[in-house]
């Protein structure tokens, strides 16, 4: 059995994987969500010139009271962090001052990660009795979709990322994970019992 689970963890890995490239670089679904700043270079220029490490940074900023500050003082410190973020902009940033990086390591970490993901879902279907084919991919595809929900809906909720953009990430990962789970389910067997 383990051997199944480690040929379905590589070749629905790679399924997965194959589908994310063609989804990124061949669709125009995920960049066609992004919009575009008015002036890039000035952009630019301010987050390098106000965000001095990488990381990610928030828009308005935790509110901060002063040390020692008094209860109506760490009150106000909230009811303006409130009306920051009612009259807006909200932003979330990830900002990288390296530049992009090493793609042949971004790849291997991506494929990496589909493979130990599927490997996860090759073991819980080896959980499940006497399940067929497409049963299984049924399991994988659910499991799936589940998780781009809870990846995705609280990035529209909390984050305030585009309803489009979560929808087209859910679908995305919702729609891989039901091909990786066409290969995953034929390397694994029923459950005895």
């Amino acid at each position: 059995m383990l051997a199944n689970i480690v040929l379905a963890a590589l070749f629905g890995g790679l399924a997965f994987f194959v589908w994310s490239a063609i989804s990124w670089m061949a669709l125009p679904w995920h960049r066609g969500q992004y919009m575009e700043f008015a002036d890039e270079d000035a952009v630019a220029a301010a987050i390098v010139a106000n965000a001095p490490t990488s990381g990610l940074y928030g828009l308005p900023e935790t509110p901060k009271a002063p040390p020692g500050a008094t209860a109506e003082q760490a009150k106000a410190a909230e009811e303006a962090l409130w009306a920051k973020m009612q009259s807006g902009p909200i932003v979330t940033a990830v900002v990288t001052r390296g530049g992009f990086g090493s793609l042949p390591r971004m790849l291997f970490v991506a494929f990496a990660n589909s493979v130990l993901v599927a490997a996860a879902f090759a073991w819980i279907l080896a959980q499940v009795p006497a399940a067929s084919y497409f049963h299984k991919v049924a399991v994988v595809s659910l499991l799936g979709a589940t998780a781009a929900l809870a990846c995705r809906v609280p990035d529209w909720n909390w984050h305030k990322f585009p309803f489009l953009y979560a929808l087209v990430g859910v679908a995305d990962l919702a729609i891989g994970w039901a091909l990786a789970g066409l290969v995953i389910a034929h390397f694994i067997k029923p459950a005895p019992g």
